[in-house]
């Protein structure tokens, strides 16, 4: 056996079982399925790209010598998106709120978002916001190695009145 064996019945299985998907979906007239099955990962993955990097990207993170950081609202953000990257992104823009209740399903962290957004962090609205933001900051610790991004961290804040209703989410 040749150590490309493996990799090369991996190939063959992924040229028949897309050629069955293409071949089923023809056959019913959804000519749609074969397009997004070859095009789709190279269309999409652009908008994931902006999205997945942009949530972390400029944070701190981890252990450091004078602290350690656990509060997610300081790790990462929430970025306000059109419904269409929302859906595609699986509504992960909402971040900070799916790193703090990870068991909320991701069609419910923007209804979380607005329970808790009187403690996180103000939210950027959208994704060329948000590399604007980025870029800042990227620019000012390339000229200042040791400079953090001020996060507002508002702790403690009491529930607005109009969200004092207890829903499940």
């Amino acid at each position: 056996l040749s150590a490309r064996t493996p990799a090369v019945w991996w190939a063959r299985i992924m040229i028949i079982g897309h050629g069955l998907i293409a071949w089923a979906a023809m056959s019913h007239g959804l000519w749609i399925v074969p397009v997004l099955q070859i095009f789709g990962p190279w269309l999409f993955s652009a908008p994931w790209w902006l999205l997945n990097t942009s949530q972390h990207t400029g944070r701190p993170h981890g252990l450091f010598p004078d602290r350690v950081i656990d509060d997610f609202r300081e790790t990462s953000r929430t970025i306000d998106c059109n419904p269409l990257f929302r859906f595609w992104y699986w509504h992960m823009n909402w971040h900070c709120e799916h790193h703090m209740y990870a068991a909320v399903p991701c069609y419910n962290l923007k209804r979380l978002h607005e329970e808790i957004q009187h403690e996180l962090p103000p939210t950027l609205n959208g994704v060329v916001a948000t590399w604007k933001h980025i870029w800042a900051y990227v620019d000012k610790q390339a000229q200042d190695p040791n400079y953090a991004e001020p996060i507002e961290i508002k702790r403690n804040v009491p529930k607005p009145s109009a969200l004092d209703d207890k829903k499940t989410l």
